[in-house]
């Protein structure tokens, strides 16, 4: 009997101790999996912004652990205006604002003192702040990443008081850097919406035409002297030439060095001149290799300077690239 007595308490003991187990196990599954809203109403809204919304969409604002950036939409492109002003990279910002759209409510909590600490929206990872034509602003916080589901958690501002769980943003909003959105691109055009491509021995206005192509509405390229040229040798040209890309942007002159620059541009070795099939010309003048940048540190005679007609600001590129603007047309037959 006491043997029996004994092997119950144990027993009793395990059972005890698997509720006690069994209890943190459910709570835990409640923070994460199964939290129950106050809210109700709001459980028939399926995406955090209404889509009509994203039309009227100016700017952007990034805080993160990196620093802060601001985007601004000037008719259908996008800018760099702080830290520094600079053109941006469409497919990044393009892509940030796609994910957005896509954010879907998983699950709705009340936005108390508890909730918000538990999930970390009091130190958020970081913030991006919208704003709409008519004044309008929304400030999203992204708190904690659950990686039990991928999912995380956030709060709108202008909304209700709320914190809603979705699945988490895969574009790395909380490490993405200025460089990541600056636009880096000399060419802006894609290789299909290039018309006609005009190189110039010094300024344009010297007419001195050292190259000219011309594409025709069925695709194909020609020259003056050249009734038929080669396809693949002018595509081959006009992608190395929108992929050109600057190691650096000369946005931060000095007095001295943008007087300089315009010196430099001023009799340019060579201009480009490429027209779209709008009939709307972009002008790109190159200048000879550069001796010196007061407010930069470069070898003599090693980088030239590009500006270009619908681009804020100048690039400098090493001489290797020059020889792009060299092109014969016997190169394309």
């Amino acid at each position: 009997m006491v043997y029996e007595a004994q092997r119950n308490h144990i027993s009793t003991v395990l059972l005890f101790f698997f509720l006690i187990i069994l209890g943190i196990s459910a709570s835990i599954s409640e923070f994460f999996q199964a939290p129950m809203s106050e809210v109700r109403k709001l459980e028939r809204y399926r995406h955090l912004f209404p889509s009509q919304r994203w039309v009227d969409l100016k700017a952007i604002e990034l805080v993160n652990t990196m620093g802060s950036l601001r985007l601004e939409l000037n008719g259908s492109e996008w800018s760099l205006t702080n830290p520094r002003r600079l053109p941006a990279n469409p497919k990044a910002v393009n892509r940030v604002v796609s994910e957005l759209k896509q954010v879907v409510i998983k699950k709705i909590y009340p936005n108390d003192k508890i909730n918000s600490a538990n999930f970390s929206l009091n130190n958020p990872l970081f913030t991006i702040r919208l704003m709409f034509v008519g004044e309008e602003e929304r400030t999203i916080r992204v708190g904690l990443v659950n990686p039990v589901d991928n999912s995380t958690y956030v709060t709108l501002s202008g909304g209700s008081n709320a914190i809603y769980h979705i699945n988490a943003l895969t574009n790395s909003l909380d490490q993405m850097l200025l460089t990541d959105f600056i636009d880096s691109r000399i060419v802006t055009l894609g290789i299909d919406q290039i018309k006609q491509i005009i190189i110039y021995r010094g300024a344009k206005e010297q007419r001195r035409v050292r190259l000219r192509l011309s594409n025709s509405a069925n695709g194909g390229w020609s020259a003056p002297s050249s009734a038929r040229l080669s396809t693949a040798k002018v595509e081959k040209f006009l992608s190395t030439l929108v992929g050109l890309k600057s190691h650096m942007i000369l946005d931060r002159s000095s007095l001295e060095s943008s007087q300089q620059i315009k010196n430099y541009l001023k009799r340019p070795l060579y201009t480009l001149e490429l027209l779209d099939w709008a009939g709307e010309s972009r002008t790109y003048r190159i200048s000879h290799l550069i001796k010196k940048l007061d407010s930069v540190k470069i070898e003599e005679r090693e980088n030239f300077i590009i500006s270009a007609s619908d681009r804020m600001h100048p690039y400098l590129l090493h001489k290797d690239r020059m020889n792009l603007f060299t092109k014969r047309e016997w190169r394309f037959r």
